[in-house]
């Protein structure tokens, strides 16, 4: 949140959960999609948003995913990331170093993966903002930790019409998956607007 909107409750929350996070010993996935749907829903769906696409609110929402992925220094995911071919993954380092890269011929052959699309992002401080990335579904994705301090992504996956979610029942998928935390999201991210008044 900007922080003329923290309240010191807010700060003390927030302070408490990026420790946590920081401290996490292995690999680990959190999972907080029915709070960024419950926050896209109240307020960036209109009604007339949902004309255009011609879909209902909830077949929209439950289009959205949204996680955490949390690295100690060094350690990358256990297993990779799968999502159908037309979805949308959008991610946003938020401390730390990441390396991000697909995997080709991980899953149809017998030889060993190769790796593409290789990109590294790190922050050195926390005022550092650096730019959203955006990945397709399909090629199965990593991520890998650089050796110097722990890191921590947010990801928020945009599936085609009609299609499934399969990241968390993927037989790929090796992280610990945590849900329904006590915790609030929204104390630590927030909806900032841009100079024209969009969100």
């Amino acid at each position: 949140l900007p922080d003329e909107q923290k309240t010191p409750m807010d700060r003390d929350d927030a302070f408490s959960w990026i420790r946590w996070m920081k401290s996490s010993p292995t690999p680990m996935i959190v999972d907080v999609s029915k709070t960024f749907q419950s926050i896209i829903n109240a307020t960036v769906i209109t009604d007339q948003s949902m004309e255009r696409i011609d879909q209902t609110r909830e077949q929209f929402l439950a289009r959205l995913r949204c996680r955490l992925v949390l690295l100690p220094s060094g350690a990358s995911l256990k297993g990779p990331l799968l999502e159908p071919s037309s979805s949308l993954i959008c991610g946003k380092l938020l401390y730390g170093g990441i390396t991000r890269y697909r995997l080709i011929g991980s899953h149809n052959s017998n030889r060993s993966p190769r790796k593409a699309g290789e990109r590294t992002d790190i922050m050195v401080s926390s005022k550092d903002n650096l730019p959203t990335w955006i990945q397709y579904g399909g090629p199965e994705r990593m991520y890998e930790a650089v050796d110097m301090g722990p890191c921590a992504a947010l990801e928020v996956l945009l599936m085609a019409p009609g299609q499934g979610i399969v990241p968390e029942k993927s037989p790929q998928m090796q992280e610990m998956m945590i849900e329904n935390l006590a915790w609030r999201p929204e104390r630590m991210f927030g909806q900032y607007m841009s100079e024209n008044g969009d969100g």
